[in-house]
C-alpha cells in the first residue's frame, strides 16, 4: 500500500505540472503582428480548422513531457520498490536483529567494567567474649571496600566502550551487506522475469511462423521439414521456460525469507530499468567501510586493554571500618566502661606472583598485533574487490552499448527475413537462426543492465555510500 500511494502521489504531481505548462503556453497570444488576408488567400471553411501558431509547439511539449514523465515514472517506481523491500529487510531480518542484540549486549558491559568491586560486610559474635580494659567485646561488624590502582577502572570502561563501538560497526556492515544482497537478488529476479517475458514472445512468434509454414505446406510452397523444425524450436523454448519458472520460484523464496515474509509473498517489479548515468566511486572511500571502522575501534580498544593489564599488576588499596560492641565491666569501675569501639582500617593487596600479570600483558600485546595484521588483510581484500567491481562496472556499460547495437541490427535482419519467408518461403534456416540470435541479444542486453546495477550496488556496499 505504501508503494502504491507513493507512486500515485508522484503521478499526480507530474501530471499537474504537465497540464499547467501546456495551459500556460496555449494561453499566449497567437501572433503579435497579424497579417491581413490577401486576395489569393483561401478563406477558412466551416470544416477546415485554422492552424494556429502555438499548436505545433504544444504538441512537441506534450510529446517531450510524456517521454520525460515515463522515464521519471520508471525511475521512481524502480527506486520505491527496492527501497521499500530494503527497509522491510533491515527492520525484520532475524540475522540482522541478532547482530544488533549483540551490540546491545556489549553496551551493558560498559557500566560493568567501570564499577568498583562489591564492598565486604562481615559480622562476628563472640561465644566467649574477649575481655578488654573497657569491658568484654561481645560482637563486631566490619565494612571494607577495595579500590583498584588509579586509572584501572577508566581503562577497562573505555575498552568496553570501544568494543561496543566495534560491534555497532559490525552491525552497520551486516546491514549494508543485507542491503546489497536484497538488491542483488531483486535484480536477478527482474532479469529472470524479463527472460521469461522474452521467451513467451519468442514462442508466440515461432507459433505464428509454424502456422504460416502449415499454410504454405498445404499450398505446396513449403516442406514438412519446415513445420517440424518450428515445432522442435517451440519444444526447446518451452523446456527452457519451465527451467526459468523453477529458478524464479527458488530465488523468490530466498528473497522473501530475507525479508522474513512468507515464501509465496508477491514481489513487485518496474516494467523496465533505466540505464543510469556514470558515477564516480573513489578508491579512497574504502576507508568508510564499516568493517575497517570496526577493526579500528578494536585496535584502539587493544591499547586500553594493554593499559588495564599493566595497571592490574599494581597494588589494590582497601579501606574499611570495624565497629566493636563492648559490654560493661562488672568487676570494677573504669571510666568509659562499655563504650563501643570504632576502628578505621586500611589494607593493600600486593600482586606478588608476577608471572600471571606478565602473561596478561603479553596476551594484550599479541592481540593488538593480530588486529594490525587483520586490518591490513581486510584493507587489501577491499581494494581487490573494489578493482574487480570497477571492472565489472565498466564491462557492464560496454556490454550495454554492444548489446543494444547488435539487437537493433538483428531486428532489422529479422524483419527482412520474415518478409522474404512470408512472400517466397525462402531463407527458412536463416530466419530460425536469426530468431534465436535476436532472443539472445535481448537477454544479453537485460543481463548487461542487471550487471551494471549489481556492480553499482556492490561498489556502494564497499565504499559505504
Amino acid at each position: 500500500m505504501k508503494m502504491k500511494n507513493k507512486l500515485r502521489i508522484c503521478t499526480k504531481i507530474l501530471a499537474n505540472s504537465l497540464v499547467s505548462s501546456c495551459l500556460t503556453y496555449s494561453s499566449q497570444p497567437a501572433t503579435r503582428n497579424p497579417q491581413p488576408v490577401t486576395r489569393n488567400q483561401q478563406p477558412v471553411t466551416r470544416n477546415q480548422q485554422p492552424v494556429t501558431r502555438n499548436q505545433q509547439p504544444v504538441k512537441k511539449i506534450i510529446i517531450i513531457s510524456i517521454i520525460v514523465f515515463s522515464n521519471i515514472f520508471v525511475g521512481f517506481s524502480q527506486q520505491i520498490y527496492l527501497q521499500e523491500y530494503t527497509k522491510v529487510a533491515t527492520d525484520s531480518n532475524p540475522g540482522l536483529q541478532a547482530v544488533y542484540k549483540k551490540y546491545e549486549m556489549s553496551l551493558q558491559r560498559v557500566p560493568q567494567a567501570g564499577t568498583l568491586p562489591n564492598p565486604t560486610v562481615s559480622f562476628a559474635y563472640g561465644l566467649s567474649p574477649i575481655e578488654t580494659r573497657l569491658g568484654p567485646q561481645q560482637a563486631k561488624i566490619s565494612v571494607s571496600q577495595m579500590f583498584p590502582w588509579f586509572g584501572t577502572l577508566n581503562a577497562k570502561e573505555k575498552q568496553a566502550a570501544l568494543t561496543a563501538q566495534s560491534y555497532y560497526e559490525q552491525y552497520i556492515y551486516e546491514k549494508n551487506k543485507l542491503t546489497y544482497n536484497i538488491s542483488s537478488i531483486y535484480y536477478n529476479l527482474y532479469f529472470i522475469n524479463k527472460s521469461i517475458e522474452y521467451t513467451h514472445k519468442q514462442l508466440e512468434i515461432i507459433g505464428t511462423l509454424e502456422r504460416l509454414a502449415n499454410i504454405k505446406l498445404e499450398n505446396n510452397q513449403a516442406s514438412m521439414v519446415d513445420v517440424l523444425r518450428f515445432q522442435m524450436a517451440q519444444e526447446e523454448l518451452q523446456s527452457k521456460l519451465l527451467l526459468k519458472e523453477d529458478n524464479k520460484r527458488t530465488v523468490s523464496i530466498k528473497f522473501n525469507l530475507l525479508l522474513n515474509k512468507t515464501e509465496n509473498s508477491n514481489i513487485n517489479f518496474p516494467d523496465s530499468l533505466l540505464v543510469p548515468e556514470k558515477q564516480h566511486f573513489f578508491r579512497d572511500s574504502i576507508k568508510n567501510n564499516p568493517q575497517l571502522k570496526a577493526i579500528e575501534a578494536n585496535y584502539t580498544s587493544s591499547d586500553y586493554q594493554i593499559k588495564a593489564s599493566k595497571l592490574s599488576g599494581y597494588p589494590s588499596i582497601g579501606l574499611g571500618l570495624d565497629y566493636a560492641f563492648i559490654g560493661n565491666r562488672t568487676d570494677m569501675q573504669v571510666q568509659g566502661s562499655g563504650t563501643n569501639a570504632i576502628m578505621p582500617m586500611i589494607s593493600i593487596s600486593i600482586p606478588l606472583y608476577r608471572k600471571k600479570y606478565k602473561a596478561k600483558i603479553n596476551e594484550s600485546q599479541l592481540n593488538k598485533q593480530r588486529i594490525e595484521y587483520q586490518q591490513v588483510a581486510v584493507q587489501n581484500s577491499l581494494i581487490s574487490e573494489y578493482e574487480k567491481a570497477m571492472q565489472d562496472y565498466n564491462d557492464a556499460y560496454r556490454n550495454i552499448v554492444l548489446s543494444k547495437s547488435l539487437l537493433e541490427k538483428a531486428n532489422k535482419v529479422l524483419n527482412i527475413l520474415k518478409v522474404a519467408y512470408t512472400t517466397s518461403g525462402k531463407d527458412y534456416d536463416q530466419l530460425l537462426e536469426m530468431q534465436n540470435i535476436t532472443l539472445k541479444y535481448q537477454i544479453n542486453y537485460e543481463k548487461a543492465v542487471i550487471d551494471l546495477y549489481k556492480a553499482i550496488s556492490y561498489l556502494e556496499f564497499l565504499v559505504a555510500r
